[in-house]
């Protein structure tokens, strides 16, 4: 999302982007009749409240659709396209109001406020991140003096930044530091349940002890917090794997499985199988803010954070329940077919991927129309499943049998298979893509398999039953 702010200006300069009825310098905006003319001395928080007349004048429900449009756009890399779809004006005044709002930072990665508008000199680096990390992960000597190296949240896109401006990116969750990103080439952080034993245990080395019937694990964007249902004791087990500690345990609904941390950040979501509800944990507080009724037997979660959603299987009544992550309440449901398992989604929050126990295949679901495109039969499960993070491929695992499926996106074809081993369930790719990591139940190890080749590079043993797997950059 960053990289766009520079070449948008000028777009938006040769456009005509600032505009005054009341001023013969500025041409009249045809969106926005009564609009200022703003003057780039101007202080940012003049213009800032300046802006905020625009949102009053077009009103909270449509500003906040244009919003939702403006996310989709950058996310799937044609906001100059978005920008010119209409004639008046109004989408160049919804991407200015964001930015003076502080929605979305410049290319630069600095925010308004931080005097991005006059930050020309720093560019966007385009030298690919897969190409550093090559290099041994030498990042030295990549930006100028007296500015940091960042990097954009999902997508590894790079920049380089003032020191004042990398708290407050990192803060937001637009990017993560230099110094996060050295930690995150340089260790083994791919978590795992072991649901035979009791404990969370990692590839490079930790070992917590939990509760009985581990199941679910998930962590945030670092690899640094670290959440796990016990289904047998109703508790979500919190850890810092920095300092190879737990943090707190939280009880939560009866029997507990699916967890996922939210990718903004503050909030992590615990689907109770028994209670048919979805806990809301406040991740400062570690309190239940909110006991969410979803229906018989949610399993799982994913997170649409461009459009604030949350999307839940709920396997007892063949659907998928749509939860609103603002105000945390159930906005509809989706039928998918018989026993909806795991689940997952596209990087632009369009199409919803879900494994079905019933029917061994997995359901395409257009998020636009609620519809299912297609069904792609794969193994016996029950399923793991994921969404690489260049959003070419799904895996998906089945405990029912020995292999992984591989999924091309483009043509929603079944390309290939994969004996692995007996009882595949936990599956998730490296946050490169360029690995997948596979928990095999039967024979205890996890399974390394080359993302490029298809061929499995390694076999790490575990303890018992390595049941789900957790790794950074892939909610």
């Amino acid at each position: 999302m960053i990289k766009y702010f520079l070449s948008i200006i000028v777009f938006l300069g040769f456009s005509g982007m600032f505009y005054a009825h009341a001023d013969v310098s500025c041409p009249v905006n045809v969106d926005w009749p009564n609009s200022f003319c703003p003057n780039y001395d101007t202080d940012f928080e003049k213009r800032k409240d300046s802006w905020k007349e625009y949102f009053e004048y077009k009103g909270a429900q449509w500003m906040e659709g244009k919003k939702t449009e403006l996310l989709d756009a950058i996310n799937k890399n044609i906001l100059h396209e978005w920008i010119a779809q209409v004639d008046d004006q109004s989408h160049t005044n919804v991407y200015l109001y964001y930015f003076y709002t502080e929605t979305i930072p410049g290319e630069n990665g600095i925010f308004a406020s931080k005097g991005c508008m006059t930050d020309y000199d720093v560019p966007c680096l385009s030298m690919p991140v897969e190409n550093m990390i090559k290099e041994n992960n030498e990042f030295d000597n990549i930006c100028n003096d007296g500015l940091e190296l960042v990097f954009r949240n999902r997508t590894w896109n790079n920049s380089c930044v003032k020191p004042s401006s990398v708290s407050e990116l990192t803060s937001r969750e637009w990017a993560i530091s230099d110094d996060t990103a050295r930690k995150i080439f340089s260790t083994n952080k791919v978590f795992a349940t072991l649901q035979g034993d009791s404990k969370v245990t990692s590839l490079d080395g930790i070992l917590w002890n939990t509760g009985p019937a581990m199941t679910y694990v998930d962590t945030d964007i670092n690899g640094i917090l670290v959440l796990a249902t016990s289904s047998g004791s109703d508790t979500v087990y919190a850890f810092d794997s920095a300092n190879n500690q737990m943090i707190t345990s939280i009880k939560v609904g009866n029997t507990p499985k699916g967890v996922k941390i939210h990718p903004g950040g503050g909030l992590a979501f615990v689907a109770n199988e028994a209670s048919g509800t979805i806990s809301v944990i406040n991740l400062d507080s570690w309190n239940i803010i909110r006991e969410i009724p979803v229906g018989k037997i949610p399993h799982n979660i994913v997170f649409d954070q461009i459009h604030n959603l949350a999307y839940v299987t709920i396997q007892g009544e063949d659907k998928v329940a749509i939860i609103d992550t603002v105000h945390l309440n159930v906005t509809g449901f989706i039928p998918v077919g018989k026993l909806p398992h795991n689940l997952d989604i596209s990087k632009s929050g369009d199409i919803l991927y879900v494994a079905t126990i019933g029917t061994s295949d997995v359901a395409v679901i257009d998020l636009h129309t609620g519809e299912i495109i297609k069904r792609i039969p794969v193994s016996t499960g029950h399923h793991g499943i994921d969404v690489s993070n260049d959003g070419k491929r799904v895996y998906v695992s089945g405990i029912g049998a020995d292999k992984i499926n591989i999924i091309d996106t483009d043509s929603l074809e079944l390309i290939k298979q994969i004996q692995v081993g007996n009882g595949p369930h936990g599956i998730r790719s490296a946050f490169d893509d360029s690995l997948i990591y596979v928990g095999v139940t039967a024979t205890n190890e996890i399974v390394i398999v080359d993302s490029n080749t298809l061929e499995i590079k390694e076999r790490i043993p575990t303890g018992n039953t390595p049941f789900w797997i957790a790794t950074p950059m892939n909610p």
